[in-house]
Formats: C-alpha cells, structure tokens, sequence
C-alpha cells in the first residue's frame, strides 16, 4: 500500500474504530423467549458463561446459557421432581452460585407444614440437571428451621446456617455447617445461645467473608405489652440484645460478643466486611422501627431508621461501637437541593478497601398508605349495612359487616425509594466524606409494604412470588446494585431520560413505570470523581433498555455486569440479555 493510499484510507479505519469503541462498551442478545411475568435471576460462572434462570409457578424451571463471547448455546426446561414448582408462590430464594464450575441454586419451600433446604446442581457448560437433593428439613411442623446460605465468592467452599428456634418452649438450636466443593460436609460448628433469657431470636446476619463468617442474632426481650390498633401510635416495647459471632478462617470456634442495644434500637440486618489493614471486622447494624404519626385525626405511617457501627477486634474480639448518621451526606444534600431534609437512607452496601477505607452505599426510603385513586363510597343505607364502591369507575357492591368497616376504603401499599447516600468512614466508623446522588422511584402494591430487608437482602433471604404478578414484575426494576471493583465504585439503576438530563433534585420526577425507563450507573473512582453515564449506550428515539436490578450478577474477573433487559423500541417490548464492560 502506498502513501497516497493510506491517508486515504486512514480516515475510514479510524472511523471504523471510533464506532467500534463506542459499540463495545455493551452487548446485547436476540429476543428471548420468556413470559413477561415471572422471577429471572443471572450468574457469571468462572468459565466466561452466563446462566439466565426463569421462574414461574405455573412452568418448569427454564435455563438460557451463553459462552464467553456472549452467544447462547443451552436452552433447558426442567419440571423438577425434588423441587416442587406448584409451590414457588411460597418458596424463598436462598442463593444462586458458582460452586465448582457448576451453577447451584438453593431454594426453601414448605411440603406437609415442614420447611426444606432444596438444592439443585446444574452443568456449568450446558445447565443440564446434575442433582436435585433435599438438604435439611425442619424438624416437625411446630419446629420450624430456617436456613441462611453463605458463601464468599472467591471459594468454592461454602456454609449453611440452620436455626431451629420455638419461642414457645424458650428452645432453639443453631449451628453453621460446612461444606466443600462436592458438597460434602467439613464440620459443624454449634452456636451457644442463652435462649432462656429471651422471648425472640431473629438472625440479623449470617454472612461469609475471606477471613471468616459473620452471624449476629437479634434477642429480644419484652418489656412491656401494649394494645395496638390503627389509630394508636402505641408499640410492644422489646430490650433487644446483639450476640455477634465471628469464625475465622480455618477455625472451629466460634467467638462471642453480646452487645445490649436497649429497647430504642430495632435490628433489621447488618452488613459486616473485614478491614485488612486494621486487623478488624467492620459490622453494620441497621435499626429499623415502623411508626405512626398523628396530625389531628389523621395518622399516617412512618419509619424511624438508624444504623451503628460496630469494630471488632479480630485477635481477642473487643467491640467498639459508633453511630452513623449520615451527617455530611445531609450537608451535602441541604446545600445542592436547598432543603431543610435531612438523609435518612437504607445500607444497600458496604465495601472496605486495603487502606482501611470503608464506602457505605445507601438509599433513602419513605412508606405511604393511600386511598386507591377512582375508588369512591356511595352514601351509607342506614337500614342496610352494605356498600357500593366505584373502582376504576365501575361500581362494585360489597356487604359490610358492620358500622366501622363501611366507611373504610381500599388502599395501596407504596414503597418510596429516594435519594443514594455514599458515605466514607474511617477504621472507627467516624464519617469522613460523604454525598448524595439524586434517585427517586416507587412501588405500589396492594398485599404489603417493601421492608428494608426484603431489598438489601435479595440475594440470601427472598420469597419470590409475594406479590401480584404485575408488582414481581415491577418490583425487579426497583432500587439499585453497587459493586466495588479496581478502587472504583459502581452504582446501577433505572431512570427516566428526562432525569438524567436535569441535575438538580427539584427538577426531578418519581419514577412509577418502568416501561419507559433506561438503565444508568454512577462511577466514583479513588479521587471521590463522580461520572454518570448510560449503562447500555445512549438509546435512540423511542427506545428503552431497562436492566432487572433484583436479577443482575457482576462479573469481578472481568468487570461485566451481567443483567436481562426489558428492551423496548416503538411499540414492541422483548426480554434480551445484555453485558456491560463496566472498565
């Protein structure tokens, strides 16, 4: 090739890459066949493949598998004879993973008014069947066993935590067992718990770690018993003390701190890494306490959150406790909004790096219960204790059993989720940094509210069809997912275009259908810079991408993250898989 030749062909190659670049930052699959209803979830195996699974009570088990280079080369229905399918609507999602290059997925269900561990083993290369086999099962329909799945994703190795407590008798028994990558079992370690002096027991925490297992158990005392209703703010009152557990790695025994947290602290869950740099394990307690607020004859539903900072001492256990208030992320909120609020958020993740330097990632969360919009009341029959109600401008009768019940009216759980939180603290837990990122979104239900739990712990303690079909939809698209990957920070979420484009809060809208909604993550690297930035490119005209937050998986070998897309060009709505090069 000559001169000439080159420079004029110079502009078309550097064209070529330019477009190139800018297509490779993402990959996105055909059409898939699945229901648009249903629960997905996604796993990154070790070997480059991605398994997209689907649930639906009234079908088999469905497997989609893709290779390396992203291309699908399973497709698997299995009806399952262990695992009953009739059942899903029950059952609990107690944790995909990669154990020795197969894809394991464990789930709890109930069969005769006994609860079961199931486990189900798929090839890593094909998601064919391997095993379906019941792993523990409660005891007996009155003693009822919960299991906790914890595995650190480095390892093939992985635990099980089985607590068997009956409040009744002041009983319980509880213990880690572990198991190595042919899922043999290794050891048992029991936990010794005082259950006599308790009326409760609740686990708080039971996580899986590089240097160890952490399980903190929530005991509660009642103090004082009170008689609720609707209209009274009154609460039974609880002393609630903390038993944290830790078991290093290689260790057969465990050991135990119990922390008395006093009846104005409410445990929900925790979040707990290790500091490598200090030597200690960083435990975050978050309190979670429903209110009621009384204006006049009104009252209306609240939350009280809070969270402590607990550091202990690897080498002889010793805890120091701190609390975290947010603070600055407040300040940094009331000077950009130009607000009074203050940030109250939900610990959605915690990440400590080598320097000691621990990122609390958190959201902000509101609850409401509202009358249904186009629901109304007829005036009352006096002579007949009946009702008629328009919903959705069509009269529906109903028969009322008595003078209270007939001027009630139906209402709709609404789950707020709001402004992300990221705070910076030090080995003791002081705050050191902290912002807070604009988000605002909703999920209304007509069973229940969305508890704090129910989102931060999705992937260890979820039931999946708790809900209408529409709102297991919906509820898959809400909140967001961090992961902590090469000193970066990576924030995912859905959102409306119109908001990415305005900056400040106020010119923000809440998001409460995600049918025209786009995926977008939050970059912060080491310098505290933040980048926000489509995650599956910039969309054309008419186009949505809308990533499944609860069902996504992140690739930390090779910094993808992996999610199923409700795609949506013109009219035309499909499920497609996609990954983004998050580096």
């Amino acid at each position: 090739m000559n001169y000439k030749t080159l420079l004029f062909v110079m502009p078309f190659l550097l064209m070529a890459y330019c477009s190139y670049a800018q297509g490779a930052n993402y990959e996105m699959s055909n059409p898939i066949e699945f229901k648009q209803t249903g629960w997905n979830k996604v796993l990154c195996m070790k070997n480059g493949n991605t398994f997209l699974f689907h649930l639906d009570p009234t079908r088999p088990v469905e497997i989609k598998v893709f290779d390396s280079l992203h291309k699908r080369i399973a497709n698997q229905e299995h009806v399952c004879s262990v695992l009953d399918i009739s059942t899903l609507r029950t059952s609990e999602f107690k944790g995909l993973f990669d154990i020795n290059g197969e894809a394991v997925l464990f789930i709890e269900q109930e069969h005769l008014g006994r609860f079961g561990l199931v486990r189900l083993r798929f090839d890593g290369k094909n998601g064919k069947l391997l095993e379906e086999k019941l792993v523990k099962e409660s005891p007996g329909i009155s003693k009822r066993t919960k299991f906790y799945v914890m595995k650190n994703r480095g390892e093939d190795n992985y635990a099980i935590l089985y607590s068997t407590d009956v409040p009744q008798f002041y009983d319980c028994e509880i213990h880690i067992t572990y198991y190595n990558n042919r899922h043999d079992v290794l050891k048992e370690i029991p936990l010794d718990v005082d259950r006599k002096k308790y009326d409760y027991l609740y686990v708080a925490c039971a996580e899986a770690r590089p240097n160890g297992i952490c399980v903190v158990l929530d005991l509660k005392k009642l103090v004082e018993n009170m008689t609720t209703s609707r209209e009274s703010a009154q609460r039974d009152v609880y002393n609630h003390h903390e038993a944290i557990y830790y078991i290093p790695k290689d260790s057969s025994k465990a050991y135990k701190q119990v922390v008395d947290v006093s009846t104005d602290v409410t445990p929900d869950y925790s979040e707990v890494t290790y500091n490598l740099f200090a030597k200690t394990v960083n435990l975050l307690v978050f309190s979670y306490r429903e209110l009621f607020y009384k204006f006049g004859i009104d009252v209306k539903r609240g939350t009280a959150l809070g969270n402590m900072f607990f550091k202990i001492e690897e080498d002889n256990s010793d805890i120091k406790m701190n609390w975290v208030k947010n603070d600055i992320a407040t300040a940094a909120l009331q000077k950009s909004a130009d607000t009074s609020k203050v940030f109250l958020g939900v610990p959605l993740g915690m990440y400590t790096n080598s320097n000691g330097l621990t990122t609390l990632v958190s959201e902000s969360y509101d609850r409401y219960d509202e009358p249904e919009s186009g629901v109304a009341a007829a005036p009352r029959d006096p002579n007949y204790a009946g009702q008629t109600r328009y919903v959705r401008g069509r009269p529906v009768n109903r028969n009322i059993p008595d003078r209270a019940s007939a001027n009630s009216v139906r209402y709709d759980w609404n789950t707020y989720f709001g402004n992300i939180g990221i705070t910076q603290l030090d080995d003791d837990g002081n705050e050191i940094w902290g912002t807070v990122l604009p988000h605002s979104e909703y999920l209304k239900s007509y069973k229940h509210y969305y508890r704090p739990e129910e989102i931060a712990k999705k992937d260890q303690s979820h039931k999946l069809f708790d809900d209408l079909p529409d709102q297991v939809t919906q509820r898959q698209f809400v909140s967001l997912n961090s992961y902590f990957h090469n000193n970066n920070l990576y924030i995912v979420f859905n959102d409306d275009q119109l908001n990415y484009q305005n900056i400040k809060n106020a010119d923000r809208d809440t998001v409460f259908n995600f049918e025209q909604t786009n995926a977008f993550y939050y970059k912060m690297n080491s310098k505290k810079e933040i980048t926000r930035s489509y995650l599956l490119g910039e969309p054309a005209k008419n186009e949505y991408k809308c990533s499944f937050i609860e069902g996504a998986d992140f690739d930390e070998q090779r910094g993808v993250y992996a999610t199923l897309v409700q795609y949506k060009r013109n009219d035309n709505t499909s499920l497609r898989m996609a990954w983004s090069h998050l580096n």
